[in-house]
């Protein structure tokens, strides 16, 4: 493995953990508005 296949690998990866937390952090605050609409 070459070092710019490499760095293409690291940054996939990287990118992927980042939009895996916002779309954590994303589906958490709908979870928590649907539960507080449910309430009332």
């Amino acid at each position: 493995m070459t070092y710019l296949t490499a760095l293409i690998v690291a940054s996939l990866i990287l990118m992927v953990i980042v939009l895996w937390s916002i779309a954590e952090l994303v589906f958490e605050s709908r979870k928590e508005k649907s539960l507080n609409s449910k309430r009332v």
